[in-house]
């Protein structure tokens, strides 16, 4: 009975210890989203900061912060971002250099959405309602 218990606490720490090294050999991204290369790692980084800017910027819109014409502006700015990314994508790989353009892309459109969203002009060439 005590080596069967054995066994079974052997085998239990050896699962969590095979769980836990997929999560040890992961590239390390720095955080947040970093310029350069590597943001949010090197998998989905790209994509989580598209969805992410595309969120903003219905959330900006929803909120009164944007209107409609500034939305569908930088709306069409990211959608120009992810043809591009697809053309790279063309050969299944991003090389760093491509990576690199596109983290540079997505650091300007941001900055540009964040300019909007405090520009307080709501897009007429006059101050936003205060009401």
């Amino acid at each position: 009975m005590k080596k069967m218990l054995m066994a079974v606490a052997a085998v239990a720490t050896l699962g969590t210890a095979a769980a836990a090294m997929p999560a040890a050999a992961q590239p390390y991204g720095g955080g947040g989203y970093g310029g350069g290369y590597g943001g949010y790692g090197h998998g989905g980084g790209i994509d989580a900061r598209q969805d992410e800017i595309q969120n903003r910027i219905a959330r900006a819109e929803r909120n009164g912060r944007l209107n409609h014409r500034e939305a569908r502006r930088l709306r069409e700015q990211l959608w120009e971002i992810k043809r591009i990314e697809a053309r790279y994508r063309y050969d299944r790989h991003l090389s760093r250099w491509e990576r690199s353009d596109l983290d540079q892309r997505l650091d300007r459109l941001a900055w540009r959405v964040r300019q909007e969203v405090r520009d307080d002009d709501y897009g007429h060439g006059g101050p936003r309602p205060r009401w």
